[in-house]
């Protein structure tokens, strides 16, 4: 799979959204935005940890990341987070550097707009409240 067939997918998993709302209730906006800014402040390390691994062909590194980015991206609802990430995991398993690399160029940019994207989701659940 290529950004190209990523970027098809919704940015957001609507249905994780609304469960998130469900659970948060009147603190919904409150609720998911905690999970941000955990997600957030969880996935630099690991960014940043891809980025190096990359650089020195650590593919079991790689794959680490790329699970851990796909499995914190899915629960948060970011879709076509979760599912490059997880893409990056395969790469790395199948030791395929070019792939692992041109994917793992593509992630901080698709981290930024998944990170718009929930800011965007708050805003407009506090407008509906």
């Amino acid at each position: 799979m290529d950004i190209h067939e990523i970027n098809r997918l919704p940015l957001i998993d609507n249905d994780q959204i609304e469960m998130l709302v469900e659970a948060g209730e009147d603190a919904a906006a409150e609720l998911i935005q905690e999970l941000l800014d955990l997600f957030t402040a969880e996935s630099g390390p690991h960014l940043e940890a891809l980025k190096v691994a990359v650089l020195t062909s650590d593919f079991d590194v790689a794959s680490r990341v790329g699970h851990a980015l796909a499995g914190s991206s899915a629960n948060l609802g970011g879709l076509r987070l979760a599912t490059l990430s997880k893409a990056i995991e395969h790469a790395a398993d199948s030791q395929d550097l070019e792939t692992t690399s041109r994917l793992a160029g593509d992630i901080d940019p698709l981290f930024a707009e998944t990170v718009l994207g929930f800011e965007r989701e708050i805003s407009r659940i506090q407008a509906a409240v």
